[in-house]
């Protein structure tokens, strides 16, 4: 009972706290810290999807502004060496360096537009001329697969084809070339207000921000620019060469319809992996129905194959170096979500806008490991070093 009485629950309190040490309260609130900083991450991530999903909509209703917006930013970028060069060397003043450099493209377009043209009408004009080893390759197909009773020819094959597509398609070709006409248009129409805007841009964003702000500021637009200016400029060159290279082959072969390959390839480049492979199949159908040997449309598919691949693989990666650097998963998928979102415009601008923002999360601290994850090669010594850290830290 006098065990009882001399009870003292402060005692017990007291013994109880002994069992804590300094160590482990702290451990406490380190684990509480974790907590909600692991909160704040999943919230802020949270934001950032929602943010991704919200542009992902606004970019897919509002494409007919964002496309010629977002493709003039592109084209300016590809003319900013040769309006330097107007500049430095010829004393023109910079916006009416551009309006040179758009004149010149506007002539370049038109020019090309009159060799498609041409070249579209040769083609009506040789049919004839193709016809027979179409109509051979026809029937031997006929033969192996039974598709119709009686001879397989081309010409029965264009009168089975109803005469109203033939205003359909005609119809589309002309909407189509009204609407590329119109792009081309509004994309010169944004570029031209885009450096008019450009001018005082400079004096804006120190009244906005002050000038050591807006020193920063200037300094990361600019790394962001020239990596960006230099990707499309060294992709434009190797695309020329590629292109160049293609036409002297099909010059020495004299294949038909030469300059008109020629401009696909180009513009097929632009399309990652899969436009070297589209870009070599007309020139190679069209070998195979002009030559009358079988070696000469052989050796042609070689040589134009072997050429278009070379580029891609080894020239290419070797020039633009870490302006290319970037996952061919990540490539892929940025493709997919491109044709997705704008179609064959947004698979060709997939590569450009993906190396566009791992340049921009490369000049900030906050998104440099997303630059990192993006990339597709490691420098040897580089992973070497980060390796023995890594192990030397267990």
């Amino acid at each position: 009972m006098n065990k009882d009485n001399n009870y003292n629950p402060n005692e017990k309190k007291k013994s109880i706290s002994t069992l804590f040490t300094k160590k482990q309260y702290m451990q406490v609130d380190n684990l509480d810290l974790g907590y909600a900083e692991r909160s704040k991450r999943i919230a802020h991530f949270a934001y950032v999807l929602i943010i991704l999903v919200l542009i992902t909509v606004i970019l897919r209703e509002l494409s007919g502004i964002f496309r010629p917006l977002i493709v003039a930013l592109f084209f300016i970028f590809m003319l900013q060496p040769l309006v330097k060069i107007l500049k430095t060397r010829l004393r023109i003043p910079q916006l009416l360096g551009y309006l040179i450099a758009f004149g010149l493209f506007v002539i370049v377009i038109y020019f090309s537009a009159k060799i498609i043209v041409s070249s579209l009408s040769d083609f009506s004009e040789r049919i004839p001329i193709y016809e027979t080893k179409i109509n051979s390759f026809l029937q031997y197909l006929n033969q192996k697969l039974e598709i119709v009773k009686g001879d397989l020819t081309f010409s029965n094959l264009i009168k089975k084809i109803p005469k109203k597509y033939y205003g359909d398609v005609l119809r589309i070709s002309a909407n189509t070339f009204i609407d590329l006409l119109s792009f081309l248009f509004f994309i010169l129409v944004i570029a031209l207000f885009y450096l008019l805007e450009t001018q005082n841009l400079d004096i804006r964003i120190i009244k906005a921000v002050g000038i050591e702000k807006a020193k920063m500021v200037r300094t990361v637009y600019n790394n962001i620019t020239m990596n960006i200016k230099r990707y499309l400029v060294s992709k434009a060159v190797i695309n020329v060469a590629t292109a160049l290279f293609g036409f002297i082959i099909m010059l020495i072969f004299g294949l038909d319809f030469s300059v008109l390959f020629s401009f696909l390839i180009f513009f097929l480049l632009w399309i990652p992996y899969i436009g070297s492979f589209i870009s070599v199949i007309l020139p190679t159908i069209v070998a195979f129905l002009q030559f009358p040997s079988t070696w000469q449309p052989v050796l042609f598919s070689i040589l134009l194959i072997a050429g278009i691949s070379s580029s891609g693989t080894f020239i290419e990666p070797k020039i633009l170096g870490k302006r290319l650097n970037v996952s061919p998963l990540l490539v892929l998928m940025a493709m997919t979500f491109g044709g997705w979102l704008w179609g064959l415009l947004g698979i060709i601008l997939a590569v450009p806008i993906t190396v566009a923002i791992k340049i921009i999360f490369e000049n900030f601290p906050a998104t440099k490991p997303v630059a990192c994850l993006m990339s597709e090669a490691v420098d040897r010594e580089e992973a070497d070093k980060i390796v023995k850290a890594f192990n030397e830290s267990d």
